[in-house]
């Protein structure tokens, strides 16, 4: 699972949180030139329980608690996986900004976890999401990345 219910996921009228998504909604998905355009959730899963998740303060205001194998888009237009990330690092926002990694930690969160995949049918184009402001992997590209 890759985020915590609460985090919001851009949309074409705004942002709604990712637990309230599913399939058949519109959300929108970008490639790696971040132009942003509406997909259809293909799928949306969600999970109560006890999790293992990385919990990242951002210099955008948000926080963002997401799976260890969440990616998220780096100004270099690579994709880094949640656990590699460091206090520091840079992430890039929706609108192509820097966004600081001010804090970072491991631990056990006890809630709903959500995924969501978009309906794009190129290998990454329209399956970059914006997660509470910063560009992030949807669940088949993840899942894609950590098979490779």
């Amino acid at each position: 699972m890759s985020f915590a219910a609460e985090t919001t996921i851009a949309v074409p009228s705004g942002a709604t949180q990712i637990g309230q998504l599913r399939a058949a909604d519109l959300v929108l998905g970008a490639g790696l030139d971040l132009q942003w355009q509406q997909y259809a959730v293909k799928s949306a899963e969600s999970a109560l329980g006890e999790f293992s998740m990385i919990f990242l303060a951002l210099s955008n205001g948000q926080k963002i608690i997401a799976a260890p194998g969440q990616f998220f888009l780096t100004p270099d237009r690579a994709l880094k996986p949640c656990r590699e990330l460091r206090n520091g690092d840079l992430l890039i926002g929706g609108g192509r900004q820097s966004i600081t990694v001010l804090t970072i930690s491991a631990g056990k969160y006890h809630g709903e976890v959500c995924e969501i995949a978009t309906a794009a049918e190129s290998a990454v184009d329209g399956h970059l999401i914006e997660a509470n402001g910063v560009v992030a992997a949807d669940y088949e590209l993840q899942a894609e990345r950590q098979e490779a």
